[in-house]
């Protein structure tokens, strides 16, 4: 959720979009490190590329599910299975939503 919205993955269908259009206000990684913060409780300084599910405490299977909503409803897209699968950092994650043209 971005600071200041009440935008988040529990959003109906038309608070999505207009999430999804209010958050292009902001930058993709301002998004992504408030919801990386929000969802494992990171400062914002703790927060970089490096981060993988398997040095965030909490970052489980479930947990993984959660931010795929989150960025689903944050960003207004649909991932693939594919996608999901392969989203084991960070980093991983900004390249698939810059393939998206989401960056």
């Amino acid at each position: 959720m971005i600071k200041g919205t009440k935008c988040d993955w529990r959003s109906t269908t038309t608070e999505s979009k207009i999430c999804a259009s209010y958050n292009k206000s902001f930058s993709m990684e301002q998004q992504l490190e408030t919801l990386m913060s929000g969802l494992f409780n990171l400062k914002a300084e703790d927060i970089s590329d490096a981060l993988t599910m398997k040095n965030v405490e909490g970052w489980d299977s479930l947990k993984h599910m959660e931010l795929i909503v989150s960025l689903e409803h944050t960003f207004g897209l649909e991932l693939t299975v594919d996608e999901i699968v392969s989203m084991q950092t960070l980093k991983d994650i900004k390249r698939i939503l810059i393939a998206k043209a989401v960056g």
